[in-house]
């Protein structure tokens, strides 16, 4: 849902509703905070005691006071807009989706109104209706041929459906009335990124919205997640450095960041990355696996084969993960439990071929070559035209865990953040 406004566009609106005083301490939107937040804690001369106490129970986070407040107002004020309005807001900023919207449906059969056709077409984005979503942007614009907010609604439902090229356009109607919308840039940076694998233009978009919003944690944070996509992972260190530096908190770009730090073998720096992200999201099972990658990296195969435990109780059905502890039990001269760990990831993938070769090494290394030739011909029936599969045959000892070239493939996720 776009809640990053312009400011004039905003104050036009809202002052057709009724609230000409509303934005008088209004100067500028800041990218990273959702306007409508800012714009709860606008007080002015002209409010009545129960709306400033609404303000008040928000900027305190006693949400439910704030919306009873509001209600208050919003059924004793001379212009009950402003608290209505308010309250949507709020129901936004809960998630609560659906009872906001039924607001700015109220709102909208007092006033057919071009702003609360915007705020409900972000409501259906919250609810996952697109197609409605587009509609009531297409409204919006009908009485606003500049209704930036709209655009920009009607671009990211547009890429919820797939539709990137449509949303691409909708994104650069933004620009168009706005070329200094930083936010636009971004939005349509990763489409070009995510969705269309444009990666330069996509570096172009973050470019100029970093030009526009130098202080943007976001644009930072995508133009290095854009950069270790295409492998320049010593240039994307430097943006996710700057987007940490601008948000101590913002996990995704540490993630990232980790990656980069992964893929050119810097390990330990790795590591501590990941257990930032770990202390905050401790049920996200792929920084598990990145952290155990490091250990196993650094040889520390222990506590590599906990990260791997820890992330296959998060999620079992990864075969992968199982993959990743056999490697780690086989280095530890463990092959037994190496093996049944290959049996696990072989039961989710058969096709695997590299766990067939990995349980065949194994058997080999336990002394038992006629089981290992089975396994490697097994992995052949898996992938027949595999050289590489039939040298293992010719000579066991050939065979080695894959690089980190494979486990990057494997683990590596290059979605840009949302």
């Amino acid at each position: 849902m776009n809640t990053d406004l312009v400011e004039k566009e905003l104050s036009m609106e809202l002052k057709r509703l009724g609230m000409v005083n509303f934005l008088n301490q209004y100067h500028s939107l800041d990218l990273e905070t959702p306007g409508y937040l800012k714009i709860l804690s606008i007080r002015n001369d002209t409010m009545d005691s129960t709306l400033l106490e609404g303000i008040k129970a928000f900027q305190e986070k006693k949400y439910e006071d704030a919306l009873s407040f509001f209600d208050k107002s919003a059924q004793y004020a001379n212009n009950p807009a402003d608290a209505f309005l308010r309250k949507g807001f709020v129901l936004e900023f809960l998630g609560r989706f659906d009872e906001a919207l039924a607001v700015y449906r109220f709102l909208n059969e007092k006033q057919q109104d071009a702003y609360i056709y915007q705020r409900i077409s972000g409501v259906l984005i919250g609810l996952d209706f697109f197609e409605e979503s587009i509609y009531e942007s297409s409204e919006s614009i009908r009485l606003n041929s500049s209704a930036i907010g709209a655009y920009s609604n009607r671009g990211i439902a547009l890429s919820y459906l797939g539709r990137y090229e449509e949303a691409l356009v909708s994104y650069d109607r933004v620009i168009n009335l706005d070329p200094s919308c930083a936010l636009a840039y971004i939005q349509r940076g990763v489409i070009l990124a995510n969705d269309l694998k444009r990666y330069e233009e996509a570096l172009a978009s973050f470019d100029r919205a970093i030009q526009l919003q130098p202080n943007s944690p976001r644009a930072h944070a995508d133009r290095g997640g854009t950069l270790n996509v295409l492998g320049r992972y010593q240039e994307a260190i430097v943006s996710l450095d700057k987007a940490i530096d601008l948000d101590p908190n913002y996990l995704w770009a540490l993630t990232k960041l980790s990656e980069s730090l992964l893929w050119l073998g810097r390990y330990e720096e790795a590591i501590v990355s990941l257990d930032k992200v770990i202390k905050e999201q401790p049920n996200n099972a792929l920084i598990y696996a990145y952290r155990g990658h490091a250990q196993f990296e650094l040889e520390r195969y222990e506590r590599a084969l906990d990260s791997f435990d820890e992330a296959i109780k998060l999620n079992s059905s990864d075969y992968f993960l199982y993959y990743c502890v056999a490697e780690c039990l086989s280095q530890l001269k463990r092959y037994k439990g190496a093996i049944k760990a290959l049996n696990q990831a072989l039961t989710i993938n058969p096709k695997d071929t590299e766990s067939y070769c990995a349980k065949a090494h194994c058997y080999h290394l336990l002394g038992d070559d006629s089981e290992a030739k089975k396994w490697y011909l097994k992995a052949l029936e898996s992938d027949p035209g595999n050289k590489k599969v039939s040298s293992y045959l010719s000579g066991f000892r050939d065979y080695r865990f894959p690089s980190k070239v494979y486990l990057k493939g494997k683990l590596a996720k290059d979605d840009l953040s949302e």
